[in-house]
């Protein structure tokens, strides 16, 4: 009994999100098996991996402070590609 690998990365940003020791995965399929329609697995916090989202999510949020800035700048709003700055600001609004 083990959570689904495209689950797992989802349910550790719940867990780092709200600061929780573990969470459940519950499945429930009523097409299988009777033995088999439920599926309960106590997952515990993965502290490394929540590392690594919380530096990806860092990044992420520096480069947008970055084409923010840009954005915001007077020179950008004559002389900057008209699409590129509508898209991001109506991204960052």
């Amino acid at each position: 009994n083990k959570v689904p690998t495209e689950y797992y990365k989802q349910i550790q940003c719940q867990l780092w999100v709200t600061g929780r020791k573990w969470c459940d995965f519950v499945s429930y399929d009523p097409r299988l098996p009777k033995r088999n329609q439920l599926l309960i697995v106590r997952v515990d916090r993965d502290e490394e991996l929540i590392a690594e989202m919380k530096a990806e999510v860092e990044k992420f949020l520096a480069e947008v402070e970055i084409v923010r800035h840009y954005l915001m700048h007077p020179v950008c709003e004559s002389s900057c590609d008209f699409s590129i700055v509508t898209i991001v600001k109506d991204l960052l609004d």
